[in-house]
C-alpha cells in the first residue's frame, strides 16, 4: 500500500484523470503485478509432496498434543468425579452407582431398595444435584491458582 501511495503521489500530476478511484485501483493492480514479477524470479519452487508431508507432520503433532491434553483432562475429571461421589451420603452413593454403573432402571432400583419409583426418581435427582455441587466446587478449586 505504501508503494502504491508513493507511486500515485509521484505521477498524479502527469495525467489528466477522470475517475480517481478507478485510476488508483489500476495503479495498485499494476504495482502488485510488478512486485510479483520481481519476486517470482527469486522464488524457490517446492514440490507439492514435500509441502503435504510437512503439513501432515504438523497436523499429526497437533493431534498428539490435543490427545495428550484431552487424556490428562479426562483423567483429572474422572478423579474429581470419583472424589465427589465419595463425599455423598451412602444412600446417594448407592442410588448413583445402581443407576449409572450397574445401569439399573428406576423399577429395578425401587424393588431392590424397597422404595417406590417416584421415591427413587426423587432421591436420584437430589443425589445428582449434590454430586454436581461437589464436583463443581472441586473443579473450580482445581483450576483456580
Amino acid at each position: 500500500m505504501q508503494e502504491v501511495f508513493l507511486k500515485i503521489t509521484r505521477i498524479i500530476h502527469k495525467y489528466k484523470i477522470e475517475s480517481y478511484p478507478a485510476w488508483m485501483k489500476q495503479v495498485a493492480r499494476h504495482t502488485a503485478i510488478d512486485y510479483f514479477n520481481k519476486t517470482n524470479k527469486r522464488r524457490q519452487t517446492i514440490s507439492l509432496d514435500s509441502v503435504i508431508r510437512v503439513v501432515e507432520d504438523e497436523l499429526q503433532s497437533c493431534l498428539e498434543q490435543v490427545s495428550v491434553a484431552t487424556t490428562v483432562e479426562n483423567n483429572i475429571r474422572n478423579e474429581l468425579l470419583h472424589q465427589s461421589i465419595t463425599e455423598l451420603r451412602s444412600s446417594q452413593q448407592i442410588i448413583i452407582r445402581m443407576f449409572y454403573i450397574e445401569d439399573l432402571s428406576y423399577k429395578e432400583i425401587a424393588s431392590t431398595l424397597a422404595l417406590s419409583e417416584q421415591a427413587v426418581s426423587q432421591k436420584l435427582a437430589r443425589a445428582r444435584k449434590k454430586l454436581l455441587q461437589n464436583f463443581q466446587r472441586k473443579w473450580d478449586d482445581f483450576y483456580e491458582p
